[in-house]
């Protein structure tokens, strides 16, 4: 009785996985902006003649997380055949240049997304221990990636959409341009806030000549240096 009851229980249990019902019927794809909703697809990789409870969402996920402008991705079920994929988007931190001069845009984490410079990638970073463009997907092991972001995000905080590329001397210190096209050589970058300031106090002086003004070095703040052209 009991040997019967399973094998009936098991037979069952065969033909529910069988039952096209749960044959994967539609997939709905939110949260992708610069992503293609088809790529997300052909990551994803479900197959639509087998069972959707059967297929494991979480090496699905994992595979749609492999897109360069991809962050995270959720999979859920929804009964009786359908999926939905939430993407999260990275967002384009900067557009570094590699020693070579080739472009490619990064996240704040140093990911490369893709090669060039997204329309929207600012500032753009100049780095001289990269040789040239790595691959997308890519994370980028960079120091001076990583010193000139931290600079950039402190200088945003600071004066919001003023200063636009990013660069470090031979010995590692900050040097800018402004989006007048004028530079700024910050030097040491453990004093910004204070540096800004003092380039605010110069810009603002009516002393200073502007007309022909290329640099502006703080790197000596107590005695700031006007480069003309």
């Amino acid at each position: 009785m009991w040997l019967l009851l399973g094998v009936l229980l098991g037979v069952g249990i065969y033909q529910l996985i069988l039952w096209p019902g749960f044959h994967l019927r539609e997939i709905v794809v939110s949260g992708t902006s610069v992503v293609s909703r088809d790529d997300v697809l052909r990551r994803a990789a479900l197959d639509r003649t087998k069972n959707i409870w059967l297929q494991n969402m979480h090496a699905a996920a994992a595979r749609i997380e492999t897109i360069p402008w991809v962050d995270q991705a959720y999979i859920h079920r929804l009964l009786p055949a359908s999926v939905f994929i939430d993407v999260v988007e990275r967002r384009a931190d900067a557009c570094a240049v590699a020693r070579d001069g080739t472009r490619f845009t990064v996240d704040a984490t140093a990911r490369v997304l893709e090669p060039g410079c997204a329309r929207i990638a600012r500032p753009i970073m100049r780095l001289s221990d990269i040789q040239s463009a790595p691959r997308a997907g890519t994370f980028l092991h960079s120091a001076q990636l990583a010193q000139l972001q931290n600079d950039a995000a402190a200088l945003e905080r600071l004066d919001p959409g003023t200063f636009v590329t990013f660069d470090l001397d031979q010995f590692d210190q900050l040097e800018t341009t402004m989006r007048s096209r004028l530079g700024v050589k910050f030097g040491d970058d453990g004093d910004l806030p204070a540096k800004v300031r003092l380039l605010d106090s110069i810009l603002k002086s009516s002393s200073i000549r502007r007309s022909g003004l290329r640099t502006i070095d703080l790197r000596a703040p107590e005695a700031p240096v006007a480069v003309y052209r």
